[in-house]
């Protein structure tokens, strides 16, 4: 599942990752990516990759406030979208009931 495009107004400092789940059995969870870009005339310009806290082959699986690493090179964009897994065990799947995702202009 993939966001739409969030615009924070100008160019940001991505912070904070948290979110609030229901995680219905020890088999399942969810987990997220993040990809940012730059303004381009009011539109999204060229989306960087999709990334967890360690780069393009993690992923941030845990709901509570984590920090959004400088090194993923986030930072000085103006749009944010989110990528979420949901990982199932075939008879229950968790649910995903808000995401934060704190930044600051």
């Amino acid at each position: 599942l993939v966001s739409s495009a969030f615009n924070t107004g100008g160019s940001s400092a991505f912070d904070f990752l948290s979110w609030q789940e229901i995680i219905p059995s020890p088999n399942t969870d969810i987990w997220v990516q993040l990809s940012t870009a730059p303004d381009n005339a009011g539109l999204p310009g060229e989306w960087g990759p999709w990334q967890g806290p360690t780069g393009p082959v993690s992923y941030y699986q845990s709901g509570a406030e984590q920090l959004i690493p400088a090194a993923n090179n986030h930072n000085d964009n103006q749009f944010v979208r989110y990528k979420i897994i949901l990982l199932s065990d075939s008879t229950e799947t968790p649910t995903l009931q808000e995401i934060k995702v704190n930044f600051t202009p």
